[in-house]
Formats: structure tokens, sequence, C-alpha cells
């Protein structure tokens, strides 16, 4: 973990006109001691994360190595699964059909995806449940995309599938499928209803979500080495294993994985230098005629809006949104923040961003190892420190 110090280091470099030295030195050797100390805790391959200043990298921290076999340490070019936080891109694209008067958030789902009306909706038609319901999160469908563990057992097999691989295998169970509440009325994190959004976007364009992102998100953005799904050739070089912790033994779960139908969920691969991009993009820095074209600001700003609480994180204020969250943060300066982000979890990576458009600064954090029997508390300590320590101190860097 000898990076993770140097990175502190170099950080406080960065942060020179922030406060008195030794105020300064104190705050950023307990960062590095508790970002260490977890990630030692969880035993973690490798992983990076990043902070910014208005379109400015201020520091970049990678550590680890690619595989077990620690040939091949982590770096700045290191591509990441980024698993939810694909969500985030097929909201954006929804929302730039809705520009384009190419679709209505209140259109009923069943419009687009008239196999869902088998769903079973006990509070009313099933025609309720709207575009809108899905982007927000308040469909009140369930969780996670498989209804069904192997053989009745707790958890999922080796053998099974990671997500299904047909829309016919999805179809397929929504006449097993029932609503967990009255569509608009809680809020209730769906893989599916995210799958749906993605769908949706085919359907009116006639381009699978990925071709739709990449022409329409990747490509006017310049994330050139970003991608769904199998790593292209050239990259692979490029593309660290991912490993899962369980039961005390380290698996393998080698670099690469499908998503399959599900991709518009969550199959979205990038190095941070390509996801830096699309940062300075959600804070408005950098060519705003460009942005403009890509999403209006005002658009953009209407999926923060904050719908629910989650309580997912008792640490955390966190409200959903347009499948973005909201997290009301109150900075180790007692200042309240409203940050904008999203996580990540599949496979063994996790990660997540969130970025403070009143300040310009951003911070963004990927690892590729968990372990099964407790993946959450690695995201949620260091996503704390990010957001009550080094976020107001980049606020005060210039």
């Amino acid at each position: 973990m000898k990076k993770l110090i140097i990175f502190c280091s170099a950080l406080m470099l960065a942060l020179a006109n922030v406060a008195g030295a030794d105020d300064r030195s104190s705050v950023m050797e307990k960062i590095s001691e508790d970002l260490e100390a977890r990630a030692l805790a969880e035993k973690v391959v490798g992983g990076s994360f990043a902070t910014f200043k208005n379109g400015r990298q201020v520091s970049l921290s990678s550590y680890g190595h690619f595989d077990t076999s620690k040939k091949k340490p982590i770096d700045a070019d290191s591509i990441y699964h980024w698993a939810s936080i694909t969500k985030t891109f097929t909201a954006i694209s929804l929302m730039q059909l809705v520009e384009r008067d190419m679709l209505d958030l209140d259109d009923p789902v069943t419009k687009y995806i008239p196999e869902f009306r088998y769903v079973h909706n006990p509070y009313g038609d099933i025609n309720d449940v709207t575009v809108r319901h899905i982007l927000n999160h308040t469909s009140g469908l369930r969780s996670p995309t498989w209804p069904w563990n192997a053989d009745g057992a707790e958890k999922s097999a080796d053998w099974q599938w990671h997500e299904p691989i047909f829309w016919s295998q999805l179809y397929a169970m929504m006449p097993y499928t029932g609503l967990l509440y009255k569509p608009g009325t809680q809020y209730s994190y769906s893989n599916i209803g995210s799958s749906l959004m993605g769908k949706i976007v085919e359907v009116v364009t006639g381009d699978h979500i990925e071709i739709y992102v990449d022409k329409n998100i990747f490509k006017p953005l310049g994330m050139h080495k970003s991608y769904f799904d199998i790593t292209p050739y050239h990259l692979r070089k490029d593309r660290p294993n991912n490993y899962t912790w369980k039961e005390g033994e380290l698996i393998d779960n080698g670099p690469e994985f499908d998503t399959s139908v599900t991709s518009g969920n969550g199959g979205l691969n990038a190095p941070i230098s390509d996801m830096a991009l699309y940062l300075n993009f959600l804070l408005g820095i950098g060519d705003k005629e460009k942005y403009e074209a890509i999403l209006k600001r005002k658009t953009l700003e209407s999926l923060w809006k904050p719908n629910f609480e989650t309580n997912y994180d008792p640490l955390a204020d966190e409200w959903s949104a347009g499948t973005f969250f909201v997290i009301n943060s109150k900075g180790e300066d007692n200042k309240t923040r409203k940050i904008i982000g999203h996580t990540g979890s599949q496979k063994g990576y996790r990660s997540f961003f969130y970025v403070y458009p009143e300040s310009g600064t951003s911070v963004i954090w990927a690892v590729n190892t968990t372990d099964t029997e407790a993946p959450r508390p690695l995201v949620y300590k260091s996503r704390q420190i990010m957001l009550e320590k080094v976020l107001p101190l980049l606020e005060k860097s210039k």
C-alpha cells in the first residue's frame, strides 16, 4: 500500500493553499491510514481513486496489481468495470429521446415493451407503470434480474449464467413477476427496470443500447477507451482480472464477463481517464456547447431531483432521483453539500463516483476485489472518507 501513502503526499502538495501545513498534514495522514487499513482488511488485489477540481486532475492513485501473479501493477490506463454506474448513461440516453420528442416519460412501459403487460399489478392496471417510474426506481419491480436461484439454493450456483442471455428469457419471466407496491409511492432499486430502460432506447431508435450510448455519449465526449462487456483486442492489455473472496478463498473471475441483455443496466467498462471526461460533462466543465448538444443542462439536472430516501447507508443522507442518487453530505467543516453520484457493484468490481457541482469538484474510486460475505463496508467507508474529508479540501483548493 505504499502507493496510497505516495498519493496522500501528492494530494497534500496539490492542496497547499487550503490551510496550515500542520492541519493539512494531520488530515491527510488520517485519510491515508483509513484508506490503507480498509484496503488491507478487505484484501483488495488492485484499485484506483482520483480527485478533480474544475476539470483538472488533482490526484490519481493506483495500487495493487492486475492479478495475483503481481507481474503488472494497476496503473492510470487500467480499465475497470463500472457496473450499475452504467445506469446513469442509460438514463441520459432516455432523456435525449425526451428532448427529441421521441418518447414521453409518462408513456406506459407497455407501449414500448408489450410483454410487460403480463407483469402482475395487484394495485391496478399494469399500464399505470410508466417510463418515469422505471427511471426513478419507483415502478414496484423487484431488484434482481433473475428471480430464482439454482435448485432452491440460497445463492446462485457457479454454473448459472451471470445474467439472462436472451430477451425471450426476460420476457418469459414477466408472468411470474409481480409489483411489490403501487407505482410511484415508494422507492426500490430495480436492475430489471433499468434493463428495460435500455430496451426502450433500442425500440425507439433501432440501436442497441450499447451502440446508442457509444454514438451519442462516448464519442461526443471523447471516451474512446469506453465499451460494453467483452474488451476489444487492442485494449486487453489494460484490463485487469477481478476477484471475490468466498469463505476465505480468493476466486479469480478472470478479466471478462458478459452482461448480455442487461448491458444497459450494468455493462460499462472504462479507464478513469475516460470517466473523468464524463465527470466534467456532469459538472458542466469544458465545452458547454458540446455538452448542450448531448443533453441540455436543465434536462440533466432534472435527473438530480430527490424522490425517496434510500436508507442504504446509515452514515449517509441519501436520496433516489432520476437514476442518479443525491447525498446531503455534511463534511468535517460542518457544511452540508448536495452531492450527485452512483455506485457500481458486479462480480468482483466495486466503484463509485460523486460530483459536487457547486464547487466543480469530483471523486471517483474503483477496486477489482470484493468479499461475498461483506460486499459493502469497503465502499461505504471509502465513500465516507471522500465525501466528508477529501471533497471539502478540494473545494477550498485553487
